[in-house]
């Protein structure tokens, strides 16, 4: 409420001061045209500015349900509604106060008149930037998305061989080829097939100590003995069981990630 009250009386402030700005200027062309310069008058015809205060706060009532609309369905409609409302309002205004305070009486049709031509563009502009800020579309809050915990690397497999199911401890996984629609799992003394795909089996595997290193292989980091160039970008690497299987050039920079990452544990 504090915060409300503070904003509402600085945008008074601000048409106040633009009020006696307009109404210096008008001292100021009645001496260089060597006109005669009536303040009352002058201040009469310039509370225009304060009428955008409770037309705004009308409107945005009005208005309030459209603000999830387009920007330029609603704005057209917002002026040309705003527009009329504060030209009829400050001719009442000009009328009403004219009579209590001068000794003579402007018309409402008159001081309409004499708004639409010398102020109308003002209007137009004013209220055109209002309804801008007002319709603009609001960037949707930023939530706090809830971690999902990555699961934890399984210590063994369950590998389906037809009738019989068969654990694995990963520990003793060398390498992992594909063989579609099955992988071959790699150990130390024999190879046996799974129905998997290769993502899937990562998943589940521990990412500090199996690596990707070819499209269609997985390695066991803990597994390579060597690996030596073939001075093409690829590798060869030699497994604790002898095996040799071969290193792409693409998959290199994460292989050597995944040894100095072995080697500082």
């Amino acid at each position: 409420m504090l915060q409300s009250i503070s904003r509402q009386q600085l945008i008074t402030a601000a048409m106040v001061l633009i009020i006696c700005l307009t109404v210096l200027q008008d001292f100021l062309e009645a001496g260089y045209h060597h006109f005669s310069f009536y303040l009352s008058e002058s201040v009469l015809f310039k509370t225009y500015w304060l009428l955008f205060i409770p037309v705004c706060i009308l409107l945005r009532k009005i208005f309030g349900s459209m603000k999830d609309r387009s920007v330029f369905l609603t704005l057209p409609l917002f002026v040309l509604t705003a527009v009329p409302l504060h030209l009829l309002l400050y001719g009442w205004s000009v009328t009403g106060l004219s009579f209590l305070l001068l000794d003579h009486t402007y018309t409402v049709t008159d001081t309409v008149a004499y708004a639409i031509a010398a102020d109308l563009y003002k209007y137009l502009f004013v209220y055109s930037i209002i309804g801008v800020v007002f319709f603009r579309k609001q960037a949707p809050q930023e939530t706090a998305v809830p971690q999902v915990q990555a699961p934890l690397p399984v210590d063994n497999l369950c590998i389906n061989t037809g009738k019989n199911n068969m654990v694995i401890a990963t520990d003793s996984i060398l390498l992992i080829t594909a063989a579609t629609p099955y992988i071959t799992i790699h150990t130390a003394d024999k190879k046996q097939l799974h129905t998997a795909t290769l993502k899937s089996i990562m998943d589940k595997l521990d990412g500090h100590r199996f690596v990707r290193i070819h499209k269609s292989a997985i390695v066991n980091v803990s597994a390579v003995v060597s690996y030596t160039s073939r001075l093409n970008g690829d590798y060869d690497l030699r497994l604790t069981n002898g095996q040799e299987v071969r290193l792409s050039r693409n998959y290199v920079s994460g292989f050597r990630q995944h040894l100095d990452m072995r080697s500082s544990s």
